[in-house]
This record gives C-alpha cells, structure tokens and sequence, in this order.
C-alpha cells in the first residue's frame, strides 16, 4: 500500500486536506467551508471548533477519494491562516470565538503599540498594524478582563487544530512572527516587550521547528479525523510560507501570488531588506536560515464573495462570464478592494472598498470587470513593495481559489506584465503542508526533492501587449484614487467608530 503525508490548511474560509504519494502523485483531496462571524463593524470571528469539524469531514472525504485506508497516512501536516488569537482556559478549551487577522477593531491598541515600542517593527520586522495578533491580545486583555482572567494559553488557528490532534500546545517561528511578538532575529517571543504589556510570557506556547514532530494523534482525535491513532503529527507552519513551499518557490526569479480570500505576493528571500522594513511583511519560513518577503491585499477572494453575495448568488463561473464581456478597464470604472483595510503598501485600517467612476453605462458586466482588475491592481502595488526592484522576477506562480479562472490569471498577466504559470494543485498551502511533513519523516528525501516531484504547473499565460500599456494608464490612477481617498477614509472611520 502507498505510504501518502497528509496536509490540512485551516484557513479563513474553510479547510482543506490533501493526500500525497511519496512519487509526488496527489491521491486525495477534499475542501470544506465555514462562515466568517462579524457580530460587530470591523470585528471578525471564528470559534475554533469549526476548523476541527471542517477538518475532520475534509479528511474523511480525501480519503475516501484516494481509496487508502487510514494505515497508508504516514504523517500529518498542518498550516494555518495567520494572526489570529485562541484563548484557552485550563483544560485547553476554547473560552471565546477566536478572533482573525481580518478584525479591525484593535485600532486604539495599535497606535499604541507604535507609541510605546516602536522597536517592535525592527525586532519583529514587521509593521504594527491591527490585523497582527498583539493589539488584539491587549484589546481582549483590556476589554474582557473577565475573559482574560481564565486564560491560561493563547494559540494561533492551526496550533489549535493540532492541540486537539495531539494533546500538545506548541506553536513554530513561522506563526509566531505574525504576531509582533516574536524577534524574527533571535528566534523567540519577546519577554520583556510582552511583560511591559502587562501580559503573561508563560501563556504563550513553546516554540519548535515547522518541520519538528510535535505529538502523535491520540486515540480520540484519531476516530473523529478516521486515521490512525499514534500517527505522527509535524508542527506546521503559517498559510503563506507554506504557500511558498507548495509553490516551488526558489529565489528571487520567482514570484507566487495567492489568490485566497486575501491576495498574497510572496518572495523566498535570504534575509529582511531594510529598505522594506514598515512596507512590507517579512516572516521566519518554515525552511530554515530563510525568510519570507510579503506583500498583501487583504480582500482578494473575499471582494469576490462580497459581490457574488451582493447580487444575489450568481456562481464564481457566472461572474467570470460576465466579466468576460467587459474590456480591460471596464470601461473606466475603478474598484479599491479594501474591504478589511489595504494591506501592503499603506496600512490603512480604516479604508473601506469604493467603486469609482459608476455610470449610468455600467451594470452588473463592468462590476465583475472591475473587481477582479481591482485586486490585480492591488496586487501589483503589493509585488512592487515586497520586491521592490521588479525586474528581476521574470515568472509569477498562481495559487488559491482564484488561479482558477482563466480570466482572472490574463488580467494578472496584463496588469503585472509578467508571465503567471497557474500552479497544478491551487491550494499551495495543504500542498506544502503535505511537502514539510513528509520531509520531516523521510517519506521524501528532502523539502527540495518533494518539490520537485510534486509541485506540477498549468501552461503558462503570456501578457498581452495592447492590454499591458492600457492597464499601466490604470495602474497609476489606481494609485491616485488611493491619495486623493485617504482623508475621507479616515474621517469615515472615526464615523464608524
């Protein structure tokens, strides 16, 4: 019987689980949804036992389509959306809905945050923005004091998923360093700055290696996902340095872009370049000695949900025919995707989506049009940042649930002027998951060995030059709208607020 490693991602939409061969063949795979809960404007939760219930249906359906048995699982990785703060109380239970990377409400804790230890961004190598998990841990530590009080650890989303596979709180570098806490430069939390917070070093987890065994599954976890108890369970690593991992990436030539419910641009880099640093993300990558370079839209695959709810239901395929009929442009109508704030370059949490340019002449065809070139356009500003000398990325790998539509990846294509190879398997990060794990068992030989027998990629789609030039024109008004929205955006914050 084939040995196979299996990879969850527990993202922000829903989980997915694959199956993979060591000979690089992807047996299985299975994905299951879940809501995002937003009980107030700008808040954003999840109660952590909807991630072990997708996961457990996921993993059953994939293995059901492989046709194993749950002996042919020779190991369990795992990969997380990032940021996000689970409370546990005594007995490692969850005491309130975790709250995600998309919740903004930590805004007063933020700035500061950027008064009181503007040293964080050098340490952590990262801008303190709302969307990491420290200005949310003092809001909920201030905010919910009763809650706070039963807190006795605070996990990221797949440290949870894997608490309840094995009984073992731990989290890795690659989590960690998304939460502003962690000194990407030494390796581990930052004491004095968490003390100085008034918070607790001893309820954060211990930190091991991304491709480390962390625990084996125990009996009753093993029953709910259909495996085998005592399968060994590796301690994973974030959603985007997987995504790297499970793209192929390899210097600095190549470039992926995930299009999830946020959009990624991701460089594997040797080290932070301090030009970067407070404009772009850099994380610890699940790979050692390397480091990972991010931009970020933080509303890719979710402007889509928003507007495929907005006009009632149509399907991911009726909006890509819709927006088909459009030109590149569509027909001046401009959409800022900045549904939960901008991401890369400005860090603007209180920016909110506009469409521009609305005209008696557009309908249902030029709004589709518009949001997907929207976030192509944010996407560009993101790899401009993240790579900030372009010229030497020369193939961009596409990932997610975005990379596939074929419209989706010609406007990538027109709008970054680069050639966009789509990825074989969308969900880079399951796929990577998978990839780590069964390195860190000898089921591949390597993490590069696994890449190369695994990571597979669609043909590639070239920029079209007529489209190019027009979207450049685009691209810089694109940019304007931004500038000359910026005022407003603030004053309807404090509106909001």
């Amino acid at each position: 019987m084939a040995a196979v490693a299996l990879g969850i991602d527990a993202g922000t939409q829903g989980v997915k689980a694959v199956l993979v061969e060591a000979g690089g063949a992807v047996r299985g795979c299975a994905a299951e949804e879940y809501p995002i809960d937003t009980p107030a404007p700008g808040w954003a939760e999840q109660w952590p036992q909807v991630w072990w219930d997708a996961a457990c249906r996921a993993v059953r359906r994939a293995l059901a389509e492989s046709g194993l048995g749950p002996s042919a699982v020779a190991v369990v990785g795992l990969s997380g959306q990032m940021h996000g703060i689970v409370l546990l109380d005594g007995r490692g239970r969850p005491i309130r809905p975790a709250v995600l990377w998309a919740d903004s409400r930590a805004l007063e804790e933020t700035a500061e945050l950027r008064r009181r230890f503007p040293e964080i961004e050098r340490r952590a190598c990262n801008p303190i923005m709302a969307s990491f998990s420290a200005p949310k841990l003092l809001w909920l530590a201030r905010h919910e004091p009763e809650t706070w009080r039963r807190v006795r650890c605070v996990l990221l989303p797949k440290d949870a998923v894997r608490l309840q596979m094995t009984g073992e709180a731990a989290t890795d570098p690659s989590d960690a360093s998304g939460t502003l806490l962690f000194d990407l430069h030494q390796g581990r939390w930052m004491e004095d700055v968490i003390q100085a917070l008034g918070l607790d070093p001893g309820r954060f987890p211990p930190v091991r290696g991304s491709g480390e065994v962390a625990g084996t599954l125990i009996r009753e976890a093993a029953e709910a996902l259909g495996l085998r108890p005592g399968t060994p369970v590796i301690t994973g690593g974030a959603d985007m340095p997987m995504g790297a991992l499970g793209a192929g990436l390899a210097g600095p030539a190549t470039a992926a872009v995930l299009l999830g419910t946020a959009g990624q641009v991701l460089l594997d880099v040797e080290r932070p370049e301090p030009r970067a640093l407070g404009r772009a993300y850099y994380f610890t990558h699940v790979l050692p000695g390397r480091y990972l370079a991010m931009g970020a839209l933080l509303s890719a695959g979710l402007s889509l949900r928003w507007l495929k709810q907005l006009l009632d239901g149509p399907s991911y395929g009726e909006l890509d025919r819709l927006a088909a009929a459009e030109p590149p442009g569509a027909r001046g109508l401009l959409f800022l995707p900045y549904l939960a704030g901008t991401g890369t370059p400005h860090f603007d949490a209180v920016a909110r989506a506009a469409l521009v340019g609305m005209g008696m002449e557009h309908g249902r065809a030029a709004v589709a049009r518009a949001v997907l070139e929207g976030v192509a356009l944010g996407l560009r500003e993101s790899l401009e940042t993240a790579a900030l000398a372009t010229a030497g990325v020369a193939e961009i790998r596409a990932g997610g649930g975005g990379a596939r539509s074929p419209l989706w990846l010609q406007i990538l294509a027109d709008v970054l002027g680069r050639r966009v190879v789509p990825l074989a398997f969308a969900d880079s990060s399951a796929l990577g998951a998978a990839l780590l794990a069964g390195a860190g068992v000898g089921l591949f030989p390597s993490v590069e060995e696994a890449q190369r027998a695994c990571v597979a990629t669609g043909n590639p789609v070239l920029p079209e030059a007529g489209a190019v030039s027009h979207y450049q024109e685009v691209y810089e008004v694109y940019r304007e709208a931004y500038r000359a929205l910026e005022q407003v955006y603030a004053h309807l914050g404090r509106m909001r607020r």
